[in-house]
């Protein structure tokens, strides 16, 4: 959803004061959510630090205005989200975010070059880095679905059962799913419709279905890295929000929260829970930090090697110790950042002249050569990176060294040599003018089969199967059966529901595509079992299925609109 686009963004910028704070303090307020001034300042920031990086310039008055009603509607959401959350005790479990990617590999990640073995995809691969962030770090993946995804979808869950499935309709589904009936199915075969596929038809379809036709997709980069050290200045910064957070921390705010939005470390994803540890095990500086606290205090901020560390005693036995972490690490301010906008532009003048490889190395820079990927792998740990390099491809050419890139979360700047872009290349229409003819055909024989059957369905909606008989026309006739049947083993939950459904409302019946042929399904007779036992999950899915796509854009929208939003700034 494109219009959420920044939502886990947000997360991990800004942290929405849970206690009141003076007027004077505050940027606004949303929904009785007090709103600080400095919460604001630091989303906004990340809008303007993204814009400066991006455009190399300052946003003029106009982006500036566009760009603080953006960050007001993206806390707006984040807003809204959160008070649901809380509202219908939404949590997830670390167990549930492993399963859930486990089980539901994103196709980014199945296609990225990171995890392919011999061109396939390593599983075993993929699940170490999914529990242990190495070889690959997937923290950003697993932030972006513990967050954001999952919660959103046991959020959908409970706003069906709670305000869109009325009892009324609860019961109907309930009924219609502990059912049994006898159906008659009269069968219009697709075949034997006549249809005409013409050159303009074929041209349209052409056209229209470009994708269809490209060409498997090769991609190839070169890639430079020129780290940017953060200043005394941006660690220092560092230091003041690690300060910060650990007032808030003595103010009693929740060290599992502020390490979610905070920490740069890998247990940040588990509230900054590292578990039971040895404590001969820990460094020095660790259990110097420690070595006076009970448990649930929490350290001063502690400077150990480039990052400042605050640290929670949970509980102690005779050797082990249990501890929660937060970890601020410096990060390159804007001003640092295009201070070293020079040395990129030397580093890409000189990839231009003797090529990245010895570019890279006469700079002492990191490098890398891609594998031959498609356009949707992610070949760095940096989605931003990986779709503004894609946005580049269709006006470029192989051999060209793209504009360089700064990754805020990789505080890296990154120059792209392009070796192989044939995202572009289509098929000729004579060489794919069969299949396209083929799939007219299948296609347009299938919708006037379809509309056969409702045209003959009109005409003898009073006695459809008499008048099936008489036409002999092909009827399979089949007995109790439920929502679990099958036809031509095909399932037929959906077309078995709806046309339970049609029969209970004495509304006329339709025509279903089903294993290639069209059924116009008569129903015969109904058995309602009324001491079934209720399946929620079957019948939130019956109900589901017959909502809008965009319920919940539409749902999130409406909720926007409805916000009492108070700006003071």
């Amino acid at each position: 959803m494109n219009r959420f686009r920044l939502i886990t963004l947000l997360i991990v910028l800004i942290t929405l004061s849970a206690c009141a704070v003076q007027s004077r303090n505050q940027a606004g307020k949303i929904n009785g959510t007090d709103i600080s001034y400095q919460d604001f300042v630091t989303a906004h920031r990340g809008h303007f630090d993204n814009f400066m990086v991006e455009k190399g310039r300052t946003p003029d008055s106009e982006e500036k205005q566009q760009m603080i009603k953006q960050t007001w509607r993206d806390i707006t959401i984040h807003v809204i989200l959160k008070s649901q959350f809380k509202k219908y005790n939404i949590t997830v479990t670390n167990q549930e975010l492993i399963d859930t990617l486990s089980n539901n590999v994103p196709n980014y990640l199945k296609n990225s070059p990171r995890f392919l073995a011999n061109g396939k995809f390593d599983r075993s691969l993929y699940l170490q880095s999914l529990l242990y962030d190495t070889p690959v770090n997937l923290k950003p993946v697993k932030e972006h679905y513990y967050n954001y995804l999952i919660p959103i979808q046991k959020l959908k869950q409970k706003l069906i059962d709670s305000s869109m499935l009325s009892k009324k309709e609860y019961r109907l589904i309930s009924d219609i799913v502990n059912s049994s009936a006898d159906i008659d199915w009269i069968i219009f075969d697709p075949s034997e419709a006549t249809v005409r596929i013409s050159d303009l038809d074929i041209q349209s379809y052409y056209k229209e279905n470009a994708k269809l036709f490209a060409t498997t997709p090769k991609l190839e980069y070169e890639v430079a890295l020129l780290p940017v050290k953060p200043t005394p200045q941006d660690s220092l910064q560092s230091q003041h929000i690690a300060d910060s957070l650990y007032t808030e921390l003595m103010n009693g705010a929740s060290f599992a929260k502020l390490a979610e939005l905070h920490s740069a470390a890998e247990s940040a994803i588990r509230g900054g829970s590292l578990g039971y540890l040895l404590v001969m095990d820990l460094p020095k500086e660790t259990k110097h930090a420690i070595a006076d606290l009970d448990n649930g205090q929490v350290s001063n901020p502690v400077q150990i090697n480039n990052s400042w560390m605050i640290f929670q005693v949970m509980s102690r036995t005779k050797s082990m110790i249990k501890i929660n972490e937060i970890e601020i690490v410096p990060r390159p301010g804007i001003d640092t950042v295009n201070s070293s906008k020079q040395m990129i532009g030397n580093l890409s003048e000189l990839a231009r002249t003797i090529g990245m490889e010895k570019a890279a190395y006469e700079m002492d820079c990191d490098y890398f050569r891609t594998a031959v990927m498609q356009k949707d792998s992610l070949w760095i740990n940096d989605l931003d990176v990986v779709n503004k390099v894609r946005s580049e491809l269709p006006s470029v050419r192989p051999g060209a060294i793209l504009t360089p890139i700064y990754s805020q979360r990789l505080g890296t700047w990154i120059v792209v040599r392009v070796l192989q872009n044939q995202t572009q290349s289509i098929k000729s229409i004579e060489s794919v003018k069969a299949s396209i003819i083929t799939t007219l055909e299948q296609s347009r024989k299938v919708d006037v089969a379809k509309q056969m059957a409702l045209n003959w369905l009109s005409r003898n909606a009073a006695d459809p199967i008499s008048a099936a008989s008489a036409e002999q026309l092909r009827v399979e006739r089949t007995l109790n059966m439920n929502i679990k049947s099958t036809l031509f083993t095909n399932p037929i939950k959906d077309v078995y529901f709806e046309s339970v459904s049609l029969y209970h409302k004495h509304q006329r019946y339709t025509a279903y595509e089903l294993d290639k042929m069209i059924v116009l399904p008569i129903v015969t007779n109904v058995r309602f079992n009324k001491k079934a036992a209720d399946n929620p999950d079957l019948i939130r899915s019956c109900f589901a299925k017959n909502l809008p796509a965009n319920w919940f854009d539409n749902w999130i929208e409406e909720q926007i609109r409805t916000a009492n939003v108070k700006l003071w700034y």
